[in-house]
């Protein structure tokens, strides 16, 4: 996080890109980090909100043409355990990515503590 927190409002847009993606990145460290050390508010939130609805429109690329043959290629998941969370969003919906997203951050936390 401390290399983004060097590059500044770039360092953040890339941060929030790559987390709203795939990687468990926390990048309201960077945001944070950022307004202490004296960055525009109004330019931290902007980056930090463009960065993150990219991010976003690429995990809907990712899923909504290339999601089974990623898994299974590039994070080597089984078709069990990809039909297995399949089964379970669509048993929860949106209520089981509610509670993955705090469990990522929590996960990257620790990593950095």
């Amino acid at each position: 996080m401390q290399l983004f927190s060097e590059l500044g409002l770039w360092g953040l847009g890339l941060s929030a890109f790559l987390a709203a993606t795939i990687l468990p990145l926390s990048s309201e460290l960077v945001l944070s980090a950022l307004l202490l050390a004296g960055e525009n508010p109004l330019a931290v939130i902007i980056i930090a909100t463009f960065g993150n609805v990219l991010g976003s429109i690429v995990n809907y690329l990712i899923g909504r043409w290339g999601a089974d043959s990623m898994l299974h290629h590039w994070f080597k998941l089984s078709q069990q355990q990809t039909d297995k969370a399949e089964q379970h969003f669509n048993r929860y919906g949106t209520w089981s990515l509610l509670i993955a997203r705090p469990i990522s951050i929590k996960c990257n936390l620790n990593q950095h503590a």
